[in-house]
């Protein structure tokens, strides 16, 4: 094999690892997202079913103490 070959096997080898983590960097930083929008939508229906609209504010206070 040439040296020329051999050269451009390291670069490609080089290549093809930092491929792999930019995706397992872009992999962990997707599930940190998914986490933060599933965290985030958790709270927003834990508090949209405790409000009741029906009732005063004042009401709302009271019952949730």
């Amino acid at each position: 094999m040439s040296i020329q070959k051999s050269n451009k096997i390291k670069k490609l080898q080089k290549r093809a690892v930092l491929i792999r983590n930019i995706q397992m960097i872009n992999s962990y930083n997707i599930s940190q997202l998914q986490n933060h929008i599933y965290t985030v939508t958790s709270r927003q229906l834990n508090f949209f079913s405790r409000r009741t609209p029906d009732k005063p504010t004042s009401e709302n206070k009271l019952s949730t103490q």
